[in-house]
């Protein structure tokens, strides 16, 4: 019992590390609107879709934060994110010549935080192991 707690606090954890991913997400938005407009632009989106971007960074990063409705959120934010990784292959096809690039590290914050997910994904399988 005791085991299995420690595997729901620790998948709990993750989630919610999750969920202020996404609410981070938002607040920059909101902080640095000009950030935002050249992430849309680059992609060729509308400008206007960032205010339903963030509402919806915030409600499920609240969302998973606060354990309610975590499914719907997941699959949102899955769908959202397969879309985005399809959508920006499509309009960048030149980005798979680059995949090297996740196999070394520099010292960015996109990096370090993909590092910090690596090493959050290898703790969660530890502990899940053993």
């Amino acid at each position: 019992m005791i085991k299995l707690l420690k595997k729901l606090t620790l998948l709990y954890s993750i989630q919610m590390c999750l969920g202020f991913v996404f609410l981070s997400a938002a607040l920059v938005r909101i902080i640095l609107p000009s950030i935002a407009v050249i992430e849309l632009e680059t992609l060729g989106l509308p400008l206007n879709i960032s205010n339903f971007i963030i509402f919806f960074e915030i409600i499920c990063g609240l969302s998973l934060i606060f354990n309610i409705y975590v499914k719907y959120s997941l699959l949102f934010l899955i769908s959202s994110m397969i879309s985005a990784i399809i959508f920006s292959i499509y309009k960048f096809p030149e980005i798979i010549f680059n995949l090297s690039e996740l196999f070394i590290f520099n010292p960015t914050p996109t990096d370090i935080l993909l590092h910090l997910f690596y090493l959050i994904l290898m703790l969660f399988i530890l502990k899940l192991k053993f």
